[in-house]
């Protein structure tokens, strides 16, 4: 129970200073508007701690979810076209990061409710959201959706990984992720790219490539403020040369470029913590645990090449799963010490 407390002291320490950056960038640079981000921040909170107290019902919250995505589904045929400007949230990527984590949440409904219902009913609505999650086009998505199913798929089947290798390696895979855009952003030059530049611009596009090496440079340029929040598409020159680019493409990078190194370095730690929340403990990770760290590493490794955190709903859907997937650490430790009382004998 302490080491739970403290683990979520520190997460409301990084959350603080993620908002806290935003609000010293605006005021000391006189420009840009804050209070989206702060208002983000806040809603991800709160998603957190409705996610520890809606555990005892999960399954129906998540019926109510998967209602509403299918509704989305059936009554604009173009959320299943692959454009990438189709609704619910407007663009194809973030779309996708939402399917996930709503495919997530699914799989710790069913993890949390018990072998009282068929295999394959419990299986159903995951894969049909990772199946939806193709028919957007995003590769990322795609890619981190069928790692959410797999490992649903392997923990229904009794496997456990060992805490810490697979901690380890949730936070290597997030930390390569986000480093490899920041040195591929550093090292970039639209004029003499050398070769595994070249090999990087083919597979990224070279727009995201020269995003991401505004958003370097302008870090570069304003390290302890930033050019302040929502500034960047007015301060990177690629921003500017094509409207369709407002974003940086990777959320660190562009908090650095809007609030300074400080707030690009807070999100990262942010991103890592929540990585490593569902497992904290002692022994082997429950199922519950694996989940909540796989569908935190899938939005943290798809938010180091997209801008899907700046969508709202998926923050606080991934918040959401983090809550419920971290509920067992406040509950067991009590429920084991109750247990112990009672069967203590008599005297």
């Amino acid at each position: 129970m302490i080491r739970a407390r403290l683990a979520d002291m520190v997460g409301a320490g990084l959350l603080l200073l993620v908002a806290g950056a935003a609000l010293v960038s605006a005021e000391v640079t006189g420009a840009g508007n804050p209070w989206p981000v702060v208002a983000t921040l806040i809603g991800a909170g709160v998603a957190y701690a409705a996610g520890r107290v809606l555990v005892p019902v999960l399954r129906p919250v998540v019926a109510v979810v998967l209602c509403g995505v299918v509704a989305v589904l059936l009554l604009d045929p173009a959320a299943l076209s692959g454009g990438p400007l189709v609704p619910p949230l407007g663009y194809a990527n973030a779309n996708a990061a939402l399917y996930v984590q709503v495919a997530a949440l699914t799989g710790l409904a069913a993890l949390t409710a018990g072998d009282d219902r068929p295999p394959g009913l419990t299986v159903l609505p995951v894969g049909g959201l990772v199946a939806v999650t193709g028919l957007t086009g995003s590769l990322a998505g795609l890619t981190t959706g069928a790692v959410v199913l797999v490992v649903f798929l392997a923990l229904l089947a009794g496997w456990r990984p060992g805490r810490r290798r697979w901690l380890l390696g949730c936070l290597a895979t997030v930390l390569a992720a986000h480093l490899t855009v920041l040195a591929l952003g550093a090292t970039y030059r639209p004029d003499d790219a050398p070769t595994a530049q070249v090999a990087a611009a083919s597979a990224l596009s070279e727009r995201r490539l020269a995003l991401w090496h505004d958003a370097v440079s302008l870090t570069a340029d304003h390290p302890f403020t930033g050019v302040s929040p929502g500034e960047f598409p007015r301060a990177s020159p690629m921003a500017r040369l094509d409207p369709d680019t407002r974003q940086a493409h990777s959320a660190t990078l562009q908090t650095a470029a809007e609030t300074g190194w400080l707030g690009g370095a807070a999100l990262l730690c942010l991103l890592l913590w929540a990585v490593s929340r569902p497992l904290l403990g002692a022994g082997r990770p429950g199922a519950t645990a694996v989940v909540g760290a796989t569908s935190a590493t899938a939005l943290a490794v798809h938010a180091a090449v997209d801008y899907v955190l700046a969508f709202p709903l998926v923050l606080t859907t991934a918040a959401l799963v983090l809550g419920a997937a971290t509920a067992h650490l406040w509950t067991a430790p009590a429920t084991a010490m109750r247990r112990s009382t009672d069967e203590r004998p008599s005297r």
